[in-house]
């Protein structure tokens, strides 16, 4: 699995994930996600989460293989555009800002489980 936004610099440990304060006073990320070594039919859950330094959750969101819409490519590989990951925390845009966290990312298969993690820091958009 991997980071797969053609405009920006892929994410990995010590980049920054972009956190949008929303109108209706909650936090968002997204991102776009490439899966590698899944077939479509395969696909079963992608789970995602987000924790701080101490472990505490900030976000969660499972997606369930109907209800992701994945592309696939000519090449295999499986694409999720724009992936919404809403935050379970209330709005502290001081203390998120500049804050350290865990993006996870798990994906589920009949016959697997496939996990991958990022140390990132969380830059709030105003």
């Amino acid at each position: 699995m991997a980071w797969s936004k053609p405009d920006a610099a892929p994410l990995g440990d010590g980049a920054s994930l972009r956190v949008l304060n929303t109108t209706q006073g909650g936090l968002v990320t997204e991102f776009d996600v490439a899966i590698t070594g899944v077939a479509e039919p395969d696909f079963d859950t992608l789970y995602v989460d987000v924790v701080d330094n101490a472990s505490a959750p900030l976000a969660s969101q499972q997606y369930n293989g109907a209800g992701l819409p994945l592309t696939c490519r000519d090449d295999g590989v499986l694409e999720v555009s724009s992936l919404p990951v809403g935050f379970d925390v209330d709005p502290d845009v001081g203390m998120l800002n500049g804050a350290a966290a865990t993006v996870a990312l798990v994906v589920e298969t009949p016959d697997a489980t496939v996990d991958v993690s990022w140390a990132v820091v969380l830059r709030i958009d105003p």
